[in-house]
């Protein structure tokens, strides 16, 4: 729909919204409606074109045409949300301040909205409590007018979300998520944009291995949370891919948990392991715990996030890709935000995260 069409879609929604049309009413002519806003009849077709394949009008050569039968509170809803240019950000309990929503990325994909006179907004879930609240607070948003939603997931603390993230198919029918590895995500019917988290391990195991490293342990914490599993897990076997495919298939990686037992067998195998460490704070325990007991840190060892709580560890780290990220969420807004884009298919985006050598470029 182009912005000549848009003004006059948004002028027959305005008067639905507004009571000013009601079941039954006409409403202008093509030719009524072209000369109001100085343009041509085609262009008036193709925004009521638009009203009657959502069932909101009908047209006949006799009696012209007409606003159908009373409208879905629903379908009200959500034609006062086509009028905005707000985007909503809903953020899972606690994950606003989380290091992969970070300053450059909100920036960017500010930047990239802003170009089309978007305007992004963060809704921060804190004080929900229960589903019945997020319904609540959902019809709120949706009664203010929102273009779309984002949902800004990160990992284990998103269960929330992920319970009743079928609330939001409730109240729209635009919604997009960004998301810092939490695989569950996979399974619901967003358009994602993801790090691609199977190729980060590949990469860290790349770079181990080319620096002749054949015995290489993949390290996390001691947690039992199924999203944490399954991020660790695909990230794992990104790591196995590679030390198999660059060994021809004798070489896998063992799995430690645990700063304990990470320790133990790093005294018990010598220097000569590598450990590929899930996050830079995992890394900075394991430096600290080694010191306390009078060891040097671990001389082979890469790990995850580029966090710069963690810069004076001098760490070769994995960065994400949060510029790019944002680049392609935005593009990815732009292809299917539009009033008449109906696709048929949802797009999930994986983007490569980048390696950072003793935080280094």
């Amino acid at each position: 729909m182009n912005q000549e069409q848009f003004e006059i879609y948004r002028h027959l929604a305005g008067r639905l919204i507004d009571g000013q049309l009601s079941p039954g009413s006409h409403i202008e002519s093509e030719q009524e409606l072209a000369r109001k806003f100085s343009t041509t009849r085609m262009n008036a077709y193709r925004a009521i074109k638009q009203l009657e394949r959502r069932g909101i009008v009908s047209r006949s050569k006799r009696a012209g045409t007409r606003v159908s039968a009373p409208v879905n509170p629903n379908l009200l809803r959500q034609l006062k949300c086509e009028m905005t240019r707000r985007i909503c950000v809903i953020h899972s309990r606690n994950s606003y301040e989380y290091l992969h929503w970070t300053g450059e990325f909100r920036r960017t994909l500010q930047q990239a909205l802003a170009a089309e006179d978007f305007t992004l907004e963060d809704v921060h879930l804190d004080d929900v409590r229960d589903r019945a609240e997020l319904k609540e607070k959902l019809l709120r948003l949706t009664e203010t007018g929102i273009a779309a939603f984002i949902l800004s997931v990160r990992g284990e603390e998103d269960e929330f979300l992920i319970e009743n993230s079928n609330l939001f198919f409730q109240y729209h029918n635009k919604i997009f998520v960004y998301q810092s590895g939490a695989m569950s995500w996979m399974h619901w019917p967003f358009h994602t944009v993801t790090v691609n988290i199977f190729g980060e391990g590949s990469l860290a195991a790349k770079y181990l291995m080319e620096k002749g490293i054949r015995k290489i342990a993949y390290c996390r914490r001691e947690i039992s949370s199924k999203n944490y599993l399954d991020f660790n897990r695909e990230r794992l076997l990104g790591v196995e891919f590679t030390m198999r495919r660059l060994s021809d298939g004798r070489n896998k990686p063992e799995e430690w948990v645990g700063l304990e037992q990470i320790y133990r067998n790093c005294m018990e195998n010598g220097s000569g392991c590598g450990l590929i460490v899930s996050t830079d704070e995992l890394a900075a325990r394991i430096i600290d715990y080694f010191a306390e007991r009078g060891a040097k840190r671990p001389p082979e060892m890469i790990s995850f996030d580029n966090n710069s709580e963690y810069d004076s560890y001098r760490l070769t780290t994995i960065a994400p890709p949060h510029v790019e990220m944002a680049q392609t969420l935005g593009r990815l807004i732009f292809d299917n935000i539009d009033i008449d884009s109906e696709c048929d298919f949802v797009s999930y985006i994986k983007i490569d995260s980048k390696l950072i050598i003793n935080h280094q470029e």
